[in-house]
């Protein structure tokens, strides 16, 4: 049994929350199976509001959803893909925004169901406009979360859908153990005292992958405790180990 389906996908893409937060989804996707090298943009909340580009991806190589080289990403929520699409290509076409685009990649993502997107992509494709074209609807999501269990799983509890496996993100611990009736526990409250600790941590979690440990009175605090020490992480960090925007 899958833990999110395209049904789950089509339904989310229906609540009005999906239009701010397609972009997070889409960055973290794109973050999880590419190299580390790979530069995303993809503008978020309030800001896709704003115009430009859903999403600029520079990867320096081919995997499976995303392309070699720049691509600019449109995504689409609306009930009818088709015309969502076709709006955002000619738009873009006409105007790109600075790009060349016989050196760019087009990709429209949707989180509906759209069964004549290959008929679609082909038909732009053989234009000859752009250097590639992309279409992915919530069937190609759906695989592409297969692929990347991280967010799989974050995108799993973002829709209130159970773990599975026993297996919590550390967002989903944090939140379930720091977070109680109207008190939130600050990382600096859990870290207090343990800065060589914290050093020691953050140290660990650059090096090459090994095995270490941590002293608590529990498993869970001392899980809490690397949680709590990356959360201080300086901001780059933070956003490695906590897989972020």
């Amino acid at each position: 049994m899958k833990l999110i389906t395209r049904d789950d996908i089509q339904g989310w893409a229906e609540r009005f929350d999906s239009k701010g937060f397609f972009p997070i989804l889409m960055s973290k996707l794109v973050r999880a199976t590419t190299p580390a090298s790979t530069q995303v943009d993809f503008p978020s909340g309030s800001a896709v509001f704003i115009g430009g580009w859903d999403g600029i991806v520079n990867s320096e190589a081919k995997t499976s959803y995303v392309p070699e080289g720049i691509s600019l990403w449109e995504f689409g929520t609306e009930e009818r893909p088709a015309i969502q699409a076709e709006r955002n290509y000619v738009k873009r076409t006409a105007n790109p925004l600075g790009h060349d685009i016989s050196n760019r990649t087009f990709v429209f993502v949707t989180g509906r169901v759209w069964a004549g997107k290959n008929d679609w992509q082909q038909e732009k494709i053989k234009e000859g406009k752009w250097k590639h074209v992309e279409v992915y609807d919530s069937s190609d999501i759906e695989q592409w979360l297969e692929i990347a269990e991280y967010v799989l799983r974050w995108f799993a509890d973002y829709l209130r859908k159970a773990p599975i496996d026993g297996i919590d993100l550390a967002e989903q611990f944090w939140k379930y153990w720091a977070e109680f009736r109207d008190i939130t526990l600050k990382p600096e409250i859990i870290t207090t005292g343990r800065k060589k600790e914290q050093e020691d941590i953050f140290n660990f979690l650059k090096a090459a992958p090994n095995i270490t440990s941590v002293k608590a009175t529990s498993k869970n605090e001392a899980i809490a405790f690397i949680i709590a020490s990356a959360k201080l992480f300086p901001k780059q960090n933070q956003r490695d180990f906590f897989q972020e925007l």
